[in-house]
């Protein structure tokens, strides 16, 4: 009985750990380029059929936004939450903005780990993409 009382015991506190760990929201350092940032924690937003998430990096820090959109395409699904400045050119996402004139930094966006060959203005949303912004400097 005390070995069953133990074990059971023993499951219940790893429970509550996996637990409390799965309601943890994953933030970043808010130093740097991250000072600039709209979002600097886990967040979702809006409230449409089709969910994607945009996972933006800076260095060895990220974030990822849950979008929940009607939007057709990643550009207007930005945009709509003002995650970028424009929905076909931009140079701004998540409030940080790439300044290539200064030091040659810009967004580089991929899906699923590959680099997109087309704009977000022409990235058709599907139900489970995850996209990567990558704030790069140089080539």
């Amino acid at each position: 009985m005390k070995t069953t009382n133990r074990a059971l015991s023993l499951l219940l506190i790893v429970l509550t750990i996996f637990s409390l760990t799965a309601c943890y929201k994953h933030k970043v350092d808010v130093t740097g380029l991250w000072e600039q940032a709209t979002y600097t924690e886990d967040t979702t937003l809006g409230n449409g059929k089709t969910t994607v998430e945009v996972e933006f990096v800076i260095e060895d820090q990220s974030i990822t936004i849950t979008l929940k959109t009607d939007k057709e395409t990643l550009g207007e699904a930005l945009f709509e939450h003002s995650l970028v400045n424009d929905p076909s050119f931009f140079d701004t996402a998540n409030g940080i903005k790439a300044d290539y004139s200064a030091n040659q930094a810009w967004w580089k966006v991929c899906k699923g780990g590959e680099v997109t060959n087309v704009g977000v203005a022409d990235l058709t949303l599907s139900d489970g993409d995850h996209y990567e912004f990558i704030y790069t400097v140089g080539f």
